[in-house]
């Protein structure tokens, strides 16, 4: 937190508490949780003129590292884990770290927990390795399926029975 000027009131290395709050000098706690870096220097404006302790200060806030905010990969990828999200990341990232594998299926879902548990997102694999799809940023605890391909088995009298992976427009 910069205020310009007078460094008395600046504060390096703020760490915000698991409650989506920090404590802001001597002055006070102010709400960081679902705001932007603008909202919180604003907050933290309007905190100093509420105190007496400026008429009109410029306030700038600035995040050296995002710590709590992950998403979860699991499914046909190399690396099922969770991932750590600065908030800037998207759905394509973080799935270019995960990898997908051979087997991996013709779609890819997001089930996002908040503000609606359960909420689902689906998008189509082939749209996101060509970078045609929209781009989809992540929040923090977004769970990121990837599924097997649907697969269909031939068995019989057939010149080539086996296990055939079933694509879209795929016809018998």
């Amino acid at each position: 937190i910069n205020v310009l000027g007078i460094s008395e009131f600046s504060a390096q290395n703020v760490l915000v508490d698991g409650d989506g709050k920090f404590d802001y000098l001597n002055f006070g706690r102010i709400d960081a949780k679902d705001k932007t870096l603008r909202e919180i220097a604003a907050a933290v404006r309007t905190l100093l003129i509420e105190r007496k302790q400026h008429n009109d200060p410029t306030v700038t806030v600035d995040v050296a590292e995002y710590r709590s905010q992950t998403v979860y990969v699991s499914g046909a990828v190399r690396e099922t884990r969770s991932y750590r999200i600065t908030g800037s990341e998207t759905l394509v990232s973080v799935l270019a770290s995960a990898g997908f594998l051979p087997s991996s299926g013709s779609y890819v879902e997001v089930i996002r927990n908040k503000p609606v548990p359960g909420t689902k997102y689906r998008f189509e694999r082939k749209a996101l390795e060509m970078g045609t799809a929209e781009s989809f940023p992540l929040q923090d605890g977004d769970s990121i399926v990837v599924p097997e391909a649907e697969k269909a088995f031939v068995r019989g009298e057939v010149k080539a029975p086996g296990a055939y992976e079933v694509t879209s427009g795929m016809t018998v």
